[in-house]
């Protein structure tokens, strides 16, 4: 089965090898980005293994560059199950910003993101943020 190709920028598949910018949107398809970098953007991928494999890295890596979009994917995601890997992900990292996001999560209208913000902001930590 051959790979399928997509741009980093707009998640439209590109051609194998293809060189210069992508022919949807005009990103270079050569991209000099660092590994974290390259892991927030994987975010936005459409393909749901990939968006949740790219929150799972940036939690393992304590990934603080990624808190930003970790928090949006937190609070904007209509998937349960990608919001609950990004709170997942911001309590492995512990900033700050990540622990207030986090405990602010355990009122989260999905169940399976309130269960995991239990696990990172144990009841009475919320109260501090």
């Amino acid at each position: 089965m051959p790979l399928t190709y997509f741009c980093q920028k707009c998640w439209r598949e590109v051609p194998a090898g293809a060189r210069g910018p992508c022919p949807h949107c005009g990103a270079p398809l050569e991209d000099n980005a660092g590994y974290t970098e390259k892991l927030i953007r994987a975010l936005d991928s459409p393909e749901a293994a990939t968006a949740l494999r790219a929150a799972y890295l940036l939690g393992k890596l304590k990934a603080a560059a990624a808190v930003p979009a970790l928090v949006a994917k937190l609070q904007e995601s209509q998937d349960p199950y990608l919001a609950a890997a990004a709170c997942a992900a911001l309590g492995q990292i512990g900033t700050p910003e990540a622990a207030a996001a986090v405990c602010a999560a355990r009122k989260h209208r999905f169940a399976t993101v309130r269960r995991v913000a239990a696990e990172y902001c144990p009841r009475g930590e919320e109260s501090d943020v």
